[in-house]
């Protein structure tokens, strides 16, 4: 079933965690800021960029520092695509295809922000990514991890599956999956974990208020930041969380 044309993902996820969006760009700045920038110009590709709103505040940053802005957006759904250019009319291109079969060039920077572990042919797209730009910056979210392994558990082993009917997630990964995958591929950077129980706990979203008022979902965000607090290293195999990377091509 394709939830992205058929627009059941857009059903499943109203918002497009346009929410998340100032938590993400904030988790990125650092990486932005490290990256080389040639002739005042930088030619960027947003792949699988939700609502558009991170793709725009990164446009923002760079045009805030005089520096030449050339922005696409690829999705795979066509309807996503026009409600990424409603948000942010300065993108430039549009291109309705997967990632493997993108024939643009030249990019210096591309965004792949909670998309690597929707792509089936992760491996192929990651190669072709390489081709494509100087820079990625990518946010793979840690699903193996032991209180995500519990709640799968307490769901009867639905999660994973709910996960990927409803979010369409084909991959799921540890932190040492998501370092070995771009390690395979790409030349790191820079690569962080980020939990998201502060988020969570601070957050004036509505549905993380209401999480908040679910008990043992309450417990568990307070644990959880107790964990990172305290535990830091091994945290990222404990609590919910995402791998945020700065890598570049890797010259075969």
């Amino acid at each position: 079933m394709d939830i992205y044309n058929d627009n059941s993902y857009i059903r499943n996820n109203p918002s497009l965690h346009s929410e998340d969006s100032e938590f993400k760009f904030q988790n990125i700045l650092s990486f932005l800021r490290s990256i080389e920038i040639e002739n005042d110009k930088i030619k960027i590709l947003d792949v699988g960029g939700g609502a558009g709103l991170l793709g725009k505040m990164v446009m923002e940053y760079f045009m805030k520092k005089n520096i030449k802005v050339i922005f696409h957006s690829l999705d795979l759904s066509e309807e996503m695509l026009k409600i990424q250019k409603k948000n942010n009319p300065k993108i430039q291109k549009l291109i309705n295809l997967p990632i493997e079969e993108c024939r643009e060039s030249n990019y210096d920077l591309i965004l792949m922000i909670d998309v690597i572990e929707h792509i089936p042919r992760k491996n192929l797209a990651s190669n072709r990514l390489n081709k494509l730009s100087r820079y990625l910056i990518y946010n793979i979210p840690i699903e193996i991890n032991l209180f995500d392994y519990l709640k799968n558990i307490s769901l009867m082993f639905r999660y994973y599956k709910n996960q990927t009917k409803t979010l369409g997630h084909v991959h799921f990964f540890s932190f040492r999956k998501a370092s070995n995958f771009l390690k395979k591929h790409h030349e790191i950077i820079e690569i962080y974990f980020k939990p998201y129980c502060f988020y969570f706990r601070d957050s004036s979203f509505i549905d993380y208020i209401n999480l908040r008022k679910i008990l043992i979902r309450k417990i568990e965000i307070i644990i959880s930041c107790w964990i990172y607090s305290n535990f830091k290293k091994i945290s990222k195999y404990v609590i919910q969380g995402s791998t945020y990377s700065l890598v570049k091509k890797r010259m075969h």
